[in-house]
């Protein structure tokens, strides 16, 4: 569906919309979402910036007429602004009330940190600067490859998919988005309309459901022709969080991360995640190091929230 002929909301959608878009930040660490502006009587869509969200300078919520939540409007530095919509068709809203889909639908604010670390670091390599956090930290950087043309990116879970597009719109590196199956409608209309494929055999941004299993994975590495070469840098944004997700999905977090390892011994791990109440983190890094050689919490060289934490982990585990 292009852009032009994109349906009206319905009002199942709005509703949906009025509950998860407009809301402050709660204690599951979603975004700040600004407040809709009082109606004009005005057609246009909304761009409302949130006046406490630290992040309100490069995501703006994009509103209807009735201020309900439609869209981000991404507004990074030095990069051409973009929109993705955060709409569902209303035969994938029904399943958002009773389960995890409808945080497919916002900006989590372990993806920004993840996503300007990952471009700090990039820029230090250019420079060949030292990021002023250490030994260790310049070690951890080390093992990550430069990121550009030739760079295969993986995101894990990736919701709205902002980290990846955004990666590759700065560095041109290769990425794949992936999720679970009914996002990836979503996911691939705001690809056509952001980044239309140039060659359609071999899109250097592409979107896939993934099932987090062995199987799973391999059927992704087949779809996108990585079978022997597997990614080089494989990245989850808040993903684990027992009491949302389960304890099961960061153990099939594991066994997806553990088949990448397996494809790629090489391949870069970055997980990125918002510390809560009873999160279930530790027991997932504990699982972590049970797959990987190395696992180490990056020492963030930048403001952000402190319940943000950034963990680098590579090398296959020899049992």
């Amino acid at each position: 569906m292009t852009d032009q002929e994109e349906k009206p909301v319905s009002d199942q959608e709005q509703n949906l919309v009025s509950v998860i878009g407009t809301t402050d930040r709660d204690d599951t660490g979603t975004l700040e979402k600004s407040r809709g502006k009082e109606d004009d009587n005005s057609d246009d869509d909304d761009y409302s910036d949130g006046e406490d969200d630290e992040y309100s300078d490069w995501f703006q919520s994009i509103r209807s007429p009735t201020g309900l939540e439609i869209g981000v409007q991404v507004t990074w530095p030095d990069v051409r602004p973009f929109s993705v919509s955060t709409r569902l068709d209303a035969c994938e809203i029904a399943p958002m009330f009773h389960g995890t889909q409808w945080a497919g639908t916002v900006v989590w604010r372990a993806a920004v940190v993840a996503l300007q670390y990952l471009l700090l670091f990039q820029q230090a390599k250019d420079n060949n600067d030292d990021d002023g956090n250490g030994e260790r930290n310049q070690q951890v950087a080390s093992m990550i490859p430069p990121i550009g043309l030739d760079t295969q990116v993986l995101e894990l879970g990736c919701g709205l998919g902002i980290p990846g597009m955004l990666l590759h719109e700065i560095t041109n590196c290769s990425v794949v988005l992936t999720d679970m199956d009914s996002l990836v409608d979503q996911l691939r209309v705001n690809l056509e309309k952001n980044f239309p494929a140039k060659n359609e055999d071999a899109p250097k941004i592409q979107a896939h459901a993934l099932d987090w299993s062995v199987n799973g994975v391999e059927k992704l590495l087949e779809a996108c022709g990585r079978v022997d070469q597997g990614f080089d840098i494989v990245l989850n944004c808040d993903c684990v969080y027992e009491p949302l997700y389960g304890r099961e999905a960061w153990q099939s977090l594991i066994a997806c991360q553990r088949a990448l390892l397996q494809a790629n011994p090489n391949a870069i791990l970055i997980t990125s995640l918002e510390r809560r109440n009873a999160d279930g983190v530790g027991y997932y890094l504990d699982a972590l190091h049970g797959i990987a050689e190395n696992v180490e919490k990056i020492i963030v060289p930048f403001p952000h929230a402190t319940e943000v934490e950034v963990y680098v982990a590579y090398g296959v585990k020899k049992t």
